[in-house]
């Protein structure tokens, strides 16, 4: 869906969906990641808190954006972790710096697929009960990872997929699995000039940008269009803000936790100067 705005920077924002996981028992969990993206490049925004859904513990040195190799810009957020087995951003640089140059399917499609397939291996290895416990709130409808692959591929061009893993019955019934979808998200705008947005895990504050219903969200739409530089890079990592500002603290096991918070890392993909970095917090590998 894309909103247009009367103002002197056309905006559409897209919300492309809320991939928010819940986890249980020995999985830990990240929050939110925002993305901006055109043709021309493509932003990544996330927060660093990571919460043990069990107990309620969390840090908030979680690196969740990646960029190994420089070629292609990782985000996840959703189950990122079990405690003592997978890591999802560490699969994702591994996958990434073993990537050849010339895949069947595209560099980046290649690389969100080997992922996908191996994060429903890692949760084909957990006890199904825990599995389910992970997505057990909001009727099972929440997705167990929700993450982002953006690179540059050998013909000079970006690409932009997202990969979504579940738990539920299969397409033509039976008995319910982990099973993922890749998705393909297309980077040319209806219009030019517009600005595409979208997210990943606790990202709330998006609806009220969908289109703007409310006048808190009109005056920061307004705001955008004198922003000058780096405007996709800037309200990406606004959006970050807003929802770290606004998460209402949420039970975990005997805790209330906020489940976004502590600094927000912010990288961009650009298809001529390749991946820079906005912020990072220190120990972030920079590659």
């Amino acid at each position: 869906m894309f909103i247009s705005y009367p103002v002197r920077l056309m905006l559409a924002i897209a919300l492309l969906a809320s991939c928010a996981a819940s986890a249980r028992a020995q999985l830990e969990g990240g929050s939110v990641l925002i993305f901006a993206y055109s043709p021309r490049e493509i932003v990544m925004a996330a927060d660093s808190r990571l919460i043990n859904e069990q107990t309620g513990q969390f840090h908030d040195n979680y690196c969740k954006i990646a960029a190994p190799g420089g070629r292609i810009l990782f985000g996840g957020t959703g189950i990122v972790a079990s405690i003592g087995g997978f890591d999802a951003v560490r699969l994702a640089r591994s996958i990434i710096q073993s990537e050849s140059a010339n895949p069947k399917g595209g560099l980046v499609l290649d690389a969100a697929t080997r992922w996908a397939d191996a994060m429903d291996e890692n949760f084909a290895k957990m006890p199904p009960n825990i599995v389910k416990q992970a997505i057990s709130q909001d009727g099972g409808n929440r997705a167990l990872d929700c993450t982002l692959f953006a690179g540059i591929e050998p013909s000079g061009n970006l690409s932009l997929v997202r990969a979504r893993l579940f738990y539920g019955p299969a397409s033509s019934g039976g008995i319910s699995a982990v099973r993922y979808q890749i998705e393909i998200i297309p980077l040319e705008s209806p219009v030019p000039n517009y600005l595409n947005i979208g997210g990943c895990g606790n990202i709330d504050v998006l609806k009220e940008f969908t289109p703007p219903n409310s006048a808190g969200a009109k005056a920061e739409v307004q705001r955008w269009t004198l922003l000058k530089g780096d405007v996709k890079a800037q309200v990406a990592i606004r959006l970050a803000q807003l929802t770290i500002a606004r998460e209402k603290p949420a039970r975990f096991g005997p805790r209330e936790v906020v489940p976004v918070g502590g600094p927000i890392d912010a990288a961009e993909l650009n298809k001529n100067g390749g991946i820079k970095w906005l912020q990072r917090k220190p120990g972030c590998p920079a590659n």
